[in-house]
C-alpha cells in the first residue's frame, strides 16, 4: 500500500510539473515579439548591475564589460555587453553611440539582426565611473557564423546577407569582417540564427561601403533583396531617422537618405531591366 501511495504521489508531482511547464510555455507563447523586445530594452535601460566582469573576444582590444542586469520592476535578469565611450571615439573606430543608432535603424527596416541596445549614462562598472556607454543584450552560447553551414542558419541566407549589406551601406560600416557575423539563440524566440555585432565604426570618415564591396559571405555584387526590407527602405525619411538624434547629426541622417536613394535606384533599375 505504501508503495502504491508513493507511486501515486510521484505521478501527481509529475503531472503538476508538466502542467507548470505547459503554463510557462503558454505564457511566453502569448507574448508578442514586440513585448519581448520591449521588456529586454527596459531592462537594458534601467537594469541594476548585479555582477560585472571584463570581457574580450575575437581579439577585441576595446574596453568591454559583461554585465548581469536585474530589472528593479520586473526582476527580469539578462546579460549585457557594456561599451563605455571615450574621448575621440577611437578615431571613429569605436564610436559606441552608433551601436544604439544602428539598432534603431535596423528596427525601422523591420530587421531583427542586431541584438537590442540601450544607451546609458552615469554608470559605475567594476568600481569605475563612466559618463556614458552602450549596453547591448549579450547572446550566450554564440559562435562565429562562418562555422555554421547555411542550411542550419534557420533564416533565408541570401536575405540575411543582403540585409546586412543594406544596413552597412546605409551607415557606411567599414568593419563588417567575419568576426562580426555571429550565430546563436535569438533574443526573441530562442531559435539559433545569424546576427550582427559591433556597429561602432559606422559613419567613419573615408568609408566607401557599396553593394559590390566584397565581404565574408559575398564575393560579388549583392543582387538579391528581401522584399520586406525594400518596402521599409522606401518608407524611411529624415523624420523617422531623427530617432537616432543626437547620436547622429542631421548631416549624417541626410547621408543615410542619400545611400538609401542609391540602393532603391539600383533595385528599381534591376527590376525594370535597365
Amino acid at each position: 500500500m505504501t508503495k502504491i501511495l508513493f507511486l501515486l504521489s510521484v505521478a501527481i508531482i509529475a503531472l503538476e510539473s508538466g502542467a507548470t511547464s505547459v503554463m510557462c510555455k503558454s505564457f511566453y507563447a502569448r507574448q508578442s515579439r514586440m513585448e519581448i523586445e520591449k521588456a529586454i530594452e527596459e531592462t537594458l535601460y534601467i537594469g541594476i548591475p548585479i555582477s560585472v566582469k571584463p570581457f574580450s573576444a575575437n581579439g577585441n582590444r576595446n574596453s568591454l564589460w559583461l554585465v548581469t542586469l536585474e530589472n528593479p520592476k520586473t526582476k527580469q535578469v539578462i546579460t549585457a555587453l557594456f561599451k563605455p565611450r571615450f574621448p575621440g571615439d577611437g578615431d571613429g573606430w569605436n564610436r559606441v553611440t552608433m551601436e544604439y543608432a544602428a539598432y534603431e535603424i535596423a528596427k525601422l527596416l523591420g530587421m531583427e539582426n542586431i541584438p537590442p541596445v540601450a544607451y546609458r549614462y552615469n554608470l559605475t562598472i567594476d568600481g569605475r565611473f563612466f559618463h556614458e556607454g552602450s549596453m547591448q543584450y549579450f547572446v550566450k552560447g554564440a559562435k562565429i557564423l562562418k562555422k555554421v553551414e547555411k542550411k542550419n542558419w534557420n533564416v533565408d541566407a541570401d536575405y540575411f546577407i543582403s540585409d546586412a549589406r543594406v544596413i552597412d551601406v546605409l551607415l557606411q560600416n567599414p568593419d563588417r569582417h567575419a568576426g562580426n557575423f555571429i550565430y546563436g539563440p535569438h533574443w526573441i524566440d530562442g531559435v539559433s540564427k545569424p546576427f550582427l555585432i559591433d556597429q561602432a565604426a559606422n559613419m567613419r570618415k573615408g568609408t566607401n561601403m557599396r553593394l559590390s564591396t566584397k565581404g565574408p559571405f559575398n564575393d560579388r555584387l549583392i543582387e538579391t533583396f528581401n522584399p520586406k526590407t525594400v518596402e521599409k527602405l522606401r518608407q524611411i525619411n529624415a523624420e523617422k531617422l531623427s530617432i537616432t538624434f543626437p547620436f547622429m547629426s542631421h548631416k549624417e541622417i541626410q547621408r543615410v537618405i542619400h545611400h538609401r536613394d542609391g540602393i532603391i535606384s539600383f533595385i528599381d533599375s534591376r527590376s525594370s531591366g535597365k
